[in-house]
Order: C-alpha cells, then sequence, then structure tokens
C-alpha cells in the first residue's frame, strides 16, 4: 500500500508542476492557460481528498460519530420544515441521510466486533448522543410540524426510508454496542 499511496503522491505532484511548466508568468497568462491550471490544480486537491479519505480507517468508534452527526443534520432538515416547499427540500435532504446511514451501517457491519470493554464506551457514548438528540426533537418547533398534515404528508416518504435505514445501522452496531454476555446470539430478522 505505501508504494500505492507514494505513486499517487508523485502523480498529485506531477500535475500540479506540469501546471506551472505549461503556464505562463503573470501577464501573458492567456484564459486559456488559465483555465488548464485551475483544472490541474482542482484535479491535484480532488486526489489529495481522496488521499486522505483512503489512509482514514474506520473504526466503530469514527461510524458511531458519523452517524450521531447524520442523526442530527436529519433533526436539523426536518426541523426546517415550514410548508409544503421547504418540507419538500427537507424531505430530499433525509432522503439522502437515510442513504448515507444506510452506507455508514455496511461500511460498519465489514469490521471486528469490538471488546467488551469497548463495546460498553461506545453505548455509553450513543446513549449520551441520543439524549442529546431527544432533547433536541422535543422542540416546539417539531411539535408545529407533527400537527401539520401537509408538511407530515410531504415528509412522509422520506421519513419510511430514514426509518429502514436506521434500523438497518441499529442491527449492526448491536454487535458493537452489546457485550457478548448480554447478547450471545443476535440475529437478523427476516425482511418481508
Amino acid at each position: 500500500m505505501p508504494a500505492v499511496t507514494n505513486l499517487r503522491l508523485f502523480a498529485i505532484a506531477l500535475i500540479a508542476t506540469a501546471s506551472c511548466f505549461f503556464s505562463s508568468c503573470g501577464e501573458k497568462e492567456t484564459p486559456e492557460t488559465k483555465t488548464t491550471t485551475e483544472a490541474a490544480n482542482a484535479v491535484a486537491a480532488d486526489a489529495a481528498v481522496t488521499e486522505k479519505e483512503t489512509v482514514q480507517q474506520d473504526s466503530p468508534e469514527s461510524l458511531t460519530d458519523e452517524f450521531v452527526m447524520q442523526m442530527d443534520l436529519s433533526l436539523d432538515a426536518m426541523l426546517s420544515a415550514k410548508d409544503k416547499a421547504t418540507a419538500d427540500e427537507a424531505s430530499k435532504k433525509i432522503f439522502s441521510i437515510g442513504d448515507d446511514i444506510a452506507a455508514i451501517a455496511a461500511r460498519l457491519d465489514k469490521l471486528e466486533t469490538s471488546s467488551d470493554e469497548e463495546r460498553r464506551q461506545l453505548l455509553d457514548k450513543s446513549e449520551v448522543a441520543f439524549k442529546l438528540f431527544i432533547q433536541k426533537a422535543n422542540s416546539p418547533a417539531m411539535g408545529d410540524i407533527l400537527n401539520d398534515p401537509e408538511i407530515l404528508q410531504a415528509l412522509a416518504p422520506a421519513r419510511e426510508h430514514f426509518s429502514r435505514s436506521m434500523q438497518k445501522f441499529g442491527i449492526v452496531f448491536g454487535r458493537f454496542s452489546n457485550s457478548s454476555a448480554e447478547a450471545p446470539n443476535q440475529e437478523t430478522p427476516a425482511t418481508e
């Protein structure tokens, strides 16, 4: 893997350096060379971000942090629904967040199960995050949303999709949050 990483870094440096060779200095720069330079810089920046993401390793804790962040984003999206138009926009965001949560669950499912101590720490962390989520969800604005049939109807498909994604995550997360003594044989419920 280090050889691949070095090769990618070399390619990034090559792209960035090549743009310097093909562009003129200062006053003589044409719109075409400026566009080429900007494109090369954008490619180099994208490659650097991809490299950083590749190097970062998933862990039950990091994926739980991602999940908590997505939960908070979903609540913010739902609370942004004030009428039919904003509810439609919120629905799109919630649907996308549901996809993100399902992807987090899939990444979590690939990891090995943690030790009992790590499981307890993860469960404690998730319980604190859940309590904060519930406090935020109990706002008066949420009551307004839940009492508006037009908004609820606009949000219904996204909420359903989000709920299914949450169930997937919950099943996988159970392996990482329950001690082996508490959950000796967890099975995935059959889907209909």
